[in-house]
């Protein structure tokens, strides 16, 4: 196998990691996104029944407000700990696929390096 064959692999291979890594930061941009419209629909709902406590005194004096605040309190509290999560693994792949493009990029430059030299050597005789 010639140097520029395997420079040819090395160059389809490092594209290979890069789109790799690019899907995994799609899909993990899905899920914030996901999250972020669960925390939307849930900041919407919570108008909403604020409004409707204050217009139904049976329900805050019932205490339903109060369990509906509890109950607010720990879904924001668990898609806030998700949404972290999912931010701390998107910043760990972003550094995965900026390493993985720096590679990408440098195969394709040695890729056409090579097929420049080898082109100056086929004109000098």
């Amino acid at each position: 196998m010639s140097d520029k064959e395997k420079l040819r692999e090395l160059a389809e291979i490092t594209d290979l990691v890069f789109a790799m890594q690019s899907a995994e930061i799609q899909e993990t941009t899905r899920q914030q996104a996901l999250i972020e419209s669960k925390l939307a629909k849930l900041s919407k709902a919570s108008e909403d029944a604020q409004a409707r406590f204050q217009s139904d005194v049976g329900l805050r004096f019932g205490g339903a407000d109060v369990m509906w605040q509890a109950w607010l309190g720990q879904q924001r509290k668990s898609l806030n700990t998700e949404l972290a999560a999912v931010l701390a693994e998107k910043e760990r792949r972003l550094q995965k696929m900026k390493f993985a493009f720096g590679r990408k990029e440098v195969a394709a430059k040695m890729c056409a390096e090579a097929a420049a030299i080898k082109r100056s050597d086929e004109r000098d005789p």
